[in-house]
């Protein structure tokens, strides 16, 4: 079942990047992931093909590489990014700062992340509030303090 998804998603990126009614195939999620190698898995996170409900599967992968594709992936529910934003790996919650869709209120907790990375990728995000990019300003990273004051002037 999961190898013809996978082929379904791949068929869809080598064709025109659409499928012919516009809609994504229906897929069962009950299968275990655990027989795919990690390579698919991560083809699989990253790919804004993927059904929401193979990334919401995918979200609690114990490889920290499938959870990074799932964190990138612009398609990502958000309270997927929600949990991922907790994620014990700073790499998962570097790109869960990074993705556009990460509603301000995780911004705003990201933004107090012990990893200057994370907190970095927070000042880039175009959804990030001024009153945090304010208190980034101030951060005790000389590249953060930058980052943010330049960014605050060129937002107005």
């Amino acid at each position: 079942m999961l190898g013809s998804i996978i082929e379904e998603v791949e068929w869809w990126d080598r064709e025109d990047n659409s499928h012919s009614d516009g809609e994504i195939p229906y897929c069962d999620v009950s299968d275990d992931f655990n027989f795919l190698l990690e390579y698919d898995k991560v083809s699989l996170g990253k790919n804004p093909k993927t059904p929401v409900e193979i990334l919401v599967k995918l979200a609690v992968d114990k490889d920290d590489r499938v959870r990074i594709a799932i964190a990138k992936n612009p398609n990502t529910p958000v309270e997927v990014l929600v949990k991922l934003a907790e994620d014990r790996d700073s790499a998962v919650r570097y790109y869960v700062a990074e993705n556009p869709n990460t509603p301000t209120e995780i911004l705003m907790k990201l933004s107090e992340d012990g990893k200057y990375d994370v907190r970095f990728n927070v000042a880039k995000n175009p959804n990030t509030p001024a009153e945090v990019l304010k208190k980034l300003a101030e951060d005790e990273n000389i590249s953060m303090r930058r980052r943010c004051r330049w960014k605050s002037k060129h937002s107005c």
